[in-house]
């Protein structure tokens, strides 16, 4: 858990719905255990809550993803590690290990936990967030309108939800 996650409040019931129906949703399992950046639950957290707090106004944490992920039965892996003493941080080797429930988090402050979902749409969704550059070419701009509209939509359904 980071610094900053520990004033993020506790996540409310409906909170926790709209995340699961916005997982099922946008982010559907992969059968590919890769390990990507984008699949990383740092970045899929950071992702997540750029979503979240522009169009329902609240964050969660790490371990409410990983929980809610969890729930939904998809594949939460990691990449074993090994220590770099002289450098005093870990570094990743190219073994996959699979981490089954909740019983096997203990290291939750371990790198390199992954999801099992489609790296492309977690770009997609952070790429609506913010204002694309002005030399994007236009089937991207059409593409990332054509997704912007299907978050809308998800927003429009779901804002009444959290109400």
């Amino acid at each position: 858990m980071t610094t900053t996650e520990h004033t993020i409040p506790d996540l409310e019931e409906s909170q926790k719905r709209l995340l699961k129906d916005f997982i099922l949703e946008f982010l559907p399992p992969t059968e590919s255990k890769r390990k990507y950046t984008t699949n990383e639950i740092n970045y899929v957290t950071n992702v997540i809550n750029l979503f979240t707090v522009q169009n329902f106004d609240f964050k969660s944490r790490t371990e409410d993803l990983l929980n809610i992920f969890d729930d939904l039965n998809y594949s939460i892996f990691k990449k074993k590690s090994e220590m770099d003493y002289e450098n005093k941080k870990s570094k990743p080797n190219k073994k996959t290990e699979l981490w089954i429930g909740k019983e096997s988090r203990l290291d939750l402050i371990s790198n390199y936990i992954y999801i099992e979902i489609p790296p492309k749409i977690v770009k997609d969704i952070r790429r609506t967030c913010a204002k694309l550059p002005s030399n994007t070419n236009s089937e991207k701009i059409i593409a990332n309108d054509l997704f912007k509209n299907k978050l809308k939509a998800f927003v429009n359904m779901n804002t009444k939800v959290l109400m």
